[in-house]
């Protein structure tokens, strides 16, 4: 799954005058975009960091070093949830062994439209756009770029 594509499955529709962030860590840097073209470009440009989006539409463009606040969100991206799995990050607590077992606590009926492994756990969303037909997408340990774009078995379930 390339970056735009990843972004229009959150951001298509969004509002024209509403933020998308697009945050690097090894920066610290905030990106501002009004649309998902600019967006996609900022990630494609920072490929060599680890590359974030904010799960929430800003109503305005809060500089270079900060994020919005949680009080001026005025969209989401869905729902979505974080799950940590048993790791040597996280070894002395009771979590899931397994994506599989994680994800069971999601209601059959309502699967997330895209999965992300993020090294030692996951996230899982459901964005509009994409209910109908969930996907998992996995990240190099290493570079987190996109790497192995697969169907889920939630996916083929729903797929008629």
């Amino acid at each position: 799954m390339q970056p735009r594509e990843f972004l229009e499955l959150l951001w298509s529709g969004k509002p024209e005058d509403l933020f998308i962030l697009i945050w690097t860590l090894q920066d610290k840097r905030s990106r501002w975009c009004l649309d998902v073209a600019q967006a996609a470009a900022v990630v494609e440009a920072s490929r060599h960091m680890d590359v974030y989006t904010g799960v929430g539409l800003s109503p305005a463009d809060f500089g270079p070093h900060q994020r919005c606040p949680a009080d001026k969100i005025v969209g989401i991206a869905g729902l979505g949830a974080d799950f940590d799995l048993l790791s040597d990050a996280h070894a002395n607590k009771a979590l899931p062994k397994t994506i599989h077992q994680a994800l069971s606590i999601i209601p059959p009926a309502t699967p997330p439209s895209i999965t992300i492994a993020t090294g030692n756990g996951l996230s899982a969303r459901s964005t509009p756009s994409r209910a109908d037909r969930p996907i998992a997408c996995s990240f190099s340990p290493i570079s987190r770029k996109p790497v192995t774009p697969s169907t889920t078995a939630a996916a083929q379930r729903a797929t008629p």
